[in-house]
């Protein structure tokens, strides 16, 4: 009963790391990036009660924990290039206004 409960954790852990890189392929395409972090946000919200139960005595196996930590840092990445993301469009943006308000 282990084995098949770790087998389906670890389909499930996959399914999310394998969405989060996805995610981090499409930053420069907004629309399908939104797509895939609604997708992701949905996976993470649909699986990760199944995870939490799963757990045999409510620890993570050592790989599960590797894995979990992995995907907090493509997390993480995947926050950090949308904030740099947003920060340089929004630093174009005051650039061109300043811009016009000198030309004005």
């Amino acid at each position: 009963m282990t084995d098949i409960r770790t087998s389906k954790t670890q389909t499930l852990i996959d399914t999310v790391e394998r969405s989060l890189d996805s995610a981090l392929v499409r930053l420069d395409d907004a629309a399908n990036l939104r797509a895939m972090l609604a997708e992701i946000e949905k996976q993470v919200q649909d699986v990760w009660p199944e995870i939490e139960s799963s757990q045999v005595g409510g620890t993570f196996s050592a790989d599960d924990k590797v894995q979990l930590s992995a995907i907090l840092d493509k997390i993480n990445l995947l926050e950090a290039k949308t904030r740099a993301r947003l920060v340089w469009s929004d630093d174009l943006g005051k650039y061109i206004r300043k811009s016009l308000d000198k030309s004005i």
